[in-house]
């Protein structure tokens, strides 16, 4: 008599109510010639399991379902239970596996075209099939899935010409930058051959027979000249006192021995001034009406021990006047005491 093998786990308890002292995994033999059409599919159908003591990869139905029947020993009457069972369950599986598919086919037909699409890092738009995954292959979703695609294709077209926009928008602000940088370095160098210009003619005009033949043998330092153009510039100025810088000496100081003190200075324009600043800078203007005046403060400070936004105890202030001056193709600047 042919026959197949089956496994079989029998449970403990109901070993126990049937009167049994055997109970785990144990194996049937089974003619298949004493299953109805039904059983046998399931017995064919179901998972293997392989057993590393017998060696064999068996059909064993428990393994497949969660909630079959616990027997209580292994025999033909338990495993046409169990693979009644089986078939039941593969049964409730596949209705539930239909029942689900259409509700999915049913749900992916009422979203909207949005939900088919996501974008790359481009920003271009690709097909997004989470939605209808495992069922795109249904006819009923082919006219909603050619419609996404469709749509797209269309906003991709769009997205195209946008980037292809931006492209040339960039590609001519580069442009214009180019363009800009070069003008600019033109003009500084239009700028460099007048001032060089302006220095030769000073030198030819006012210069010292030395100056001259150092200029004739291109030994003369510019600055040398253009020392001279700035001082000859503020000539009118030279009865008013220049402006000295704030010394670390001049800062008042009240760090304790066991701190270290911080000198900082700083500078800025002043928005108001005395009447006596204000005489001053009219004077300046009498003398030199060409500048432009600007006054400003100066302050001194120790960093550990004052602020000199809230404590001007410890803060040394200075005033001066700065004269800018353009000669030529050169700007200058010269501060004078307030």
């Amino acid at each position: 008599m042919q026959t197949t093998q089956m496994r079989i786990r029998i449970d403990q308890a109901q070993a126990i109510r049937n009167g049994k002292n055997q109970y785990g995994m144990t194996v049937i033999d089974i003619n298949p010639t004493d299953l109805t059409a039904e059983q046998r599919e399931s017995l064919a159908s179901c998972s293997l399991a392989y057993d590393r003591e017998d060696g064999l990869s068996l059909p064993y139905p428990q393994n497949d379902f969660q909630g079959l029947p616990a027997v209580g020993e292994a025999t033909i009457e338990t495993a046409r239970i169990l693979l009644d069972a089986h078939a039941e369950a593969r049964r409730s599986a596949t209705e539930t596996k239909k029942r689900e598919r259409e509700e999915k086919i049913a749900r992916a037909l009422t979203l909207p075209l949005e939900a088919f699409r996501t974008k790359n890092h481009e920003g271009y738009f690709l097909f997004r099939d989470y939605d209808i995954s495992g069922v795109a292959d249904d006819p009923r979703l082919a006219g909603k899935i050619a419609e996404a695609k469709q749509e797209n294709t269309r906003l991709n077209a769009e997205v195209a010409i946008t980037l292809a926009d931006i492209k040339k928008c960039r590609e001519e602000e580069k442009s214009r930058a180019a363009e800009k940088k070069q003008a600019e370095e033109r003009a500084e160098a239009e700028r460099r051959a007048r001032q060089k210009q302006q220095i030769a003619e000073w030198v030819a005009a006012h210069g010292t027979d030395n100056q001259k033949k150092r200029a004739a043998l291109n030994l003369l330092p510019e600055d040398e000249i253009i020392n001279a153009i700035r001082d000859e510039a503020y000539t009118p100025l030279a009865d008013f006192a220049r402006y000295e810088k704030i010394q670390k000496s001049d800062i008042p100081c009240h760090c304790e021995d066991y701190d270290e003190p911080e000198i900082k200075f700083s500078a800025g324009t002043e928005t108001e001034a005395t009447a006596e600043e204000f005489d001053r800078m009219e004077q300046i203007q009498t003398a030199l009406p060409a500048a432009k005046l600007t006054l400003r403060w100066h302050r001194g400070y120790c960093n550990t021990c004052s602020d000199p936004e809230d404590d001007s105890d410890g803060v040394f202030e200075r005033h001066s006047i700065m004269v800018a001056l353009t000669v030529g193709d050169f700007d200058f600047t010269r501060e004078y005491m307030a």
